[in-house]
């Protein structure tokens, strides 16, 4: 039995089995009996749909619906920044997130994106000044601290990656990346015994990871432990035989 136009629209809002939902949406879309109202709200409920399962590309034309219906709704350009992201249409996701934080200044999560976006573009100032606004908004963010610390390492600040990654670590104390990039900064600061202890941090958390084991063998090798070095090393090689180019590609100082 078809269902009605209305059971079609409840359906479309309730989202608890996606590709039902999409079918009820595009069913009401091409009914030609929605209002310009309900049109635009099908439309974004759909393009969530799309977004939840991955399929972008078609999530962005219903948010350009609804965002012709209703040019001040905020979370539909940040749903369309998020999709355009996510098809590699870096200069479109920021258009809208730029929009985002026109209609709210407060959107942490787009200034936060869009610190992202920045920072894989080596635009690592404006990536900075994003996280400065997400923590801004939320100091709590142990995220925003640990990218903003890797925009400073970028740059060749590593007194100031330090403090933002030392911060990261103290909001969430399990936080291994923050460990290894405080240590590669330590690494380049001279100051191997610091780094060994960020190692030895991160190695605990991932055992037998091969970029700490290689790194913390480096520190090793700084320490006058040639033997612990080579052994460190070595296993890391071991784990992993291109470890040694993939460390130099990521910026880690010889021993």
């Amino acid at each position: 039995m078809s269902q009605s136009l209305e059971d079609q629209m409840k359906l479309c809002v309730d989202g608890s089995n996606r590709d039902r939902s999409i079918a009820a949406c595009t069913a009401a879309i091409q009914s030609g009996r929605l209002s310009a109202e309900d049109f635009a709200r099908m439309s974004y409920n759909r393009g969530n749909g799309y977004s939840v399962i991955g399929q972008y590309d078609r999530a962005i034309p219903d948010y350009a619906q609804f965002i012709r219906f209703d040019p001040s709704f905020t979370e539909a350009y940040y749903n369309r920044a998020v999709a355009y992201a996510k098809t590699g249409q870096n200069d479109r996701a920021l258009q809208d997130y730029d929009q985002v934080i026109r209609l709210n200044p407060n959107h942490a999560k787009a200034f936060y994106n869009r610190g992202v976006i920045y920072g894989a573009m080596a635009q690592h100032d404006l990536a900075i000044r994003n996280y400065d606004q997400v923590l801004r908004i939320d100091p709590g963010s142990f995220i925003a601290f640990h990218n903003r610390g890797f925009a400073y390492q970028q740059k060749g600040q590593n007194d100031r990656a330090i403090r933002d990654y030392t911060e990261a670590i103290r909001l969430s104390p399990d936080f291994f990346a923050a460990y290894f990039k405080r240590g590669l900064c330590h690494l380049k600061l001279g100051q191997a015994a610091a780094a060994k202890t960020d190692f030895d941090a991160a190695l605990r958390l991932r055992p037998d990871e091969a970029f700490s084991l290689y790194a913390r063998g480096v520190a090793q090798m700084r320490l006058s432990n040639p033997v612990l070095g080579r052994e460190d090393m070595a296993a890391a090689i071991r784990s992993k035989p291109t470890i040694a180019d993939d460390y130099r590609r990521f910026g880690g100082p010889p021993p």
